[in-house]
């Protein structure tokens, strides 16, 4: 590990991305996001591109399996991804489901023989869905039934998720295509980016190891 740390093996100079305007909405409650989220993505009309660092397998998880799964089956491209350790409990028959009704399913970040420990420790936490080239989402919640407050014996989840509408998905969009390539032989292909000028002003900036030990 200490030598993979050394030659930065498993980190990228940040990223800085356009300036954007969106309209901005924050969640703090996981049920009242999953309700805007799902409905959002019922509602794609061109592609969907989502990424979660983990998913459960409980009823909030196949919702939104089936969510992404039927909305493909209406022709509508969806490129969904997985940290390869967060998506631990994400079985094979569901996996093969998802791309079975046609949606590009990866995970990201796979461990490496060659830097194996350290590599374990370099996930993406990054949390990001793009719907349209105009609707996006960022922030801390997963899916599973803990983030809706419904896994007994656990206290209520406490997170954020900001919804943006308008040109400033363009930083998550890039960024998620960037990974995605990083991590998958499938081809994608950035979305259109939407011309609505939102009230916010705002910019992205993918930060790893580096960029974080440099602020």
């Amino acid at each position: 590990m200490e030598k993979a740390q050394k030659k930065n093996i498993f980190a990228e100079k940040p990223i800085t991305y356009p300036m954007g305007h969106s309209d901005l909405s924050i969640f703090t409650n996981g049920r009242k996001l999953n309700k805007q989220l799902f409905h959002d993505i019922r509602n794609a009309k061109k592609e969907v591109h989502i990424y979660f660092f983990s998913v459960s397998n409980d009823r909030v998880s196949h919702e939104f399996l089936d969510v992404l799964k039927k909305k493909s089956d209406e022709g509508i491209p969806v490129y969904y991804a997985v940290d390869r350790l967060g998506g631990i409990l994400l079985e094979r028959k569901e996996r093969k489901s998802l791309i079975d009704h046609g949606v590009h399913f990866t995970y990201f970040n796979k461990p490496q023989l060659s830097y194996f420990f350290a590599s374990i420790n370099n996930r993406n936490h990054r949390r990001m869905t793009i719907i349209d080239g105009e609707i996006g989402y960022i922030g801390g919640f997963n899916i599973g039934k803990k983030y809706i407050d419904e896994k007994k014996g656990l206290k209520p989840w406490e997170d954020v998720q900001l919804r943006l509408v308008g040109n400033g998905v363009e930083g998550l969009e890039k960024q998620f295509v960037h990974d995605w390539r990083k991590n998958s032989d499938q081809k994608i292909t950035q979305m259109e980016i939407s011309k609505k000028i939102g009230k916010s002003q705002h910019q992205f900036v993918s930060y790893t190891k580096i960029g974080i030990e440099q602020e």
